[in-house]
């Protein structure tokens, strides 16, 4: 239960690990499937729509083509079919047990020399899937209809950030635990096997690489899962060559690529339609952001605020404590929730106290760039609050591009949580993001002169390019944020 009494159903969380998926299926994929056209609402004709248990995923997407919730697209019925095959096929599957063999030191392994990893083998022969495709295409849907189907002995669905996030928070833990006269330690293979031990099927939404040390972990983690016998379901926007595109020390990072193909049947799903545009013309607006920001825009959001907050205590500041960290909420009541694009998106928390004295140069380079992502702060705020209010979001560009990857990360976690978002802005939404391509130039050719690089080298950190690419995908999400229809099935989700 949440802040105001709102029950949170449907997944249940440990930290920011998902123990278990929805019963039912809530439509933030309702926009993704083809849309009949004398179907105003899109897919569905109630807020959600409830699996039938008996039928396996191809006979309930062609069910419901035939009930009139979609029409037909054969390139979604083909990776139905794939998923059908596979979703058989994972039925009771579980894990392989691992066999402990000899350690060594953390950088050895972390670059591929000798490792603690346990001798495992691989018994089943069932290779996983990664679907690729645009914005829209219906991706996420198709894997939530194929892990509802399936039923292997554990499996778990979670968003590739917060799965990612609770790999470093279980990294961590782990060294909490280490004496202070540990010469070294490589935590990969005990994570990954707690990891595996927990579920024989990941299902990832959003597989996206942009950190560094994310991209340097991946590869073993995922060796030693797929070792075990865990199978991977995958949804992202980019195919696996372009993960990590033009990321620093990207050749460290080429060996997990090709480490996907071996083990992943990749499908490019690409229908050329956006099913979720297509559903939002036709869904009716509710008017959830102001711009620009200005004394009329922040008086027609006091109202709503005040609208949604009535009868409940006089709204006051929170905070929230997790993990050895305070969030400040400056205003809340409800479950309803105030905040400043400043105080969520530029702000830096300042650092926890090292437990050890001693850690890896790369861990310690990488706790100090994760301070800033504020990713657990997002799930906090989603965990305790069924409202956010936030007001004040700038135009960003190449130069404020860590706060639009933080805005970025922050609409996942409210979209994928069910989370109502009330906001205002100096801008159109699809203004929110628009890196200055003449400053961009004159920067680029700066750093390119700085570094010692040729036209085309410079690293995406420095480019923006993950950023406009991730955006587009935030944008999407705004717009059907900005339905009637979103804000019924948040309600409902959390009823």
């Amino acid at each position: 239960t949440c802040a105001g009494g709102i029950r949170m159903s449907g997944w249940l969380l440990r930290g920011s690990r998902v123990l278990a998926a929805r019963p039912l299926w809530h439509a933030h994929a309702a926009g993704l499937l083809a849309p009949v056209a004398p179907l105003a609402r899109g897919l569905h004709a109630s807020v959600e729509y409830k699996f039938s248990g008996h039928l396996d995923p191809l006979q309930e997407y062609d069910k419901m083509m035939h009930e009139g919730r979609l029409r037909r697209d054969e390139k979604q019925r083909a990776v139905v079919e794939h998923l059908t095959t596979l979703q058989k096929s994972v039925q009771g599957h579980a894990a392989a047990a691992p066999v402990p063999a000899s350690s060594g030191g953390f950088f050895s392994s972390l670059f591929g020399r000798k490792t603690s990893e346990p001798h495992t083998h691989r018994r089943h022969g069932l290779r996983s899937v990664y679907i690729h495709g645009d914005v829209g295409a219906g991706k996420t849907m198709l894997m939530d209809l194929f892990y509802h189907k399936a039923a292997p002995a554990s499996k778990r669905r979670v968003h590739f950030h917060e799965f990612m996030l609770d790999v470093h928070k279980r990294i961590h833990t782990l060294r909490q635990q280490l004496s202070k006269d540990a010469k070294s330690f490589d935590p990969i293979p005990p994570v990954a096997e707690s990891i595996a031990a927990e579920s024989a099927l990941l299902c990832f939404d959003e597989f996206q690489v942009t950190d560094i040390v994310d991209a340097m972990i991946l590869r073993r983690l995922f060796k030693i899962l797929f070792d075990r016998g865990v199978v991977v379901v995958a949804t992202s926007n980019r195919p696996p060559d372009d993960l990590y595109k033009g990321g620093l020390q990207r050749a460290e990072f080429l060996p997990f690529i090709q480490l996907l193909k071996d083990t992943c049947d990749v499908i490019n799903l690409q229908t050329g339609t956006d099913y979720r545009a297509l559903a939002l013309a036709s869904a009716a607006p509710k008017q959830t952001y102001f711009h620009p920001d200005g004394p009329d825009t922040k008086a027609r959001m006091d109202a709503l605020f005040a609208e949604l907050t009535k009868g409940c205590p006089t709204p006051a500041p929170m905070t929230i404590t997790f993990q050895g960290r305070n969030l400040h909420i400056p205003k809340a009541a409800c479950g309803v929730a105030w905040l400043a694009f400043n105080d969520i998106c530029l702000k830096v928390p300042p650092p926890s106290p090292p437990i050890i004295p001693r850690l890896d140069t790369l861990l310690v380079v990488h706790h100090a760039l994760q301070q800033d992502t504020s990713a657990g702060d997002y799930l906090q705020l989603c965990d305790h609050f069924h409202t956010i209010f936030l007001n004040s979001i700038p135009r960003m560009s190449l130069g404020t591009k860590d706060a639009a990857r933080r805005f970025i990360i922050l609409i996942d976690a409210l979209y994928d949580r069910k989370v109502r978002l009330v906001f205002s802005g100096e801008c159109a939404v699809d203004l929110l993001f628009c890196p200055d391509t003449g400053r961009t130039v004159t920067l680029h050719g700066q750093l390119l002169d700085d570094l010692g690089l040729k036209a085309g080298e410079l690293p995406s950190l420095f480019t923006g390019e993950d950023e406009v690419f991730a955006f587009r995908r935030t944008v999407s999400r705004l717009r059907e944020m900005q339905t009637t229809k979103y804000w019924d099935e948040c309600a409902h989700s959390r009823s």
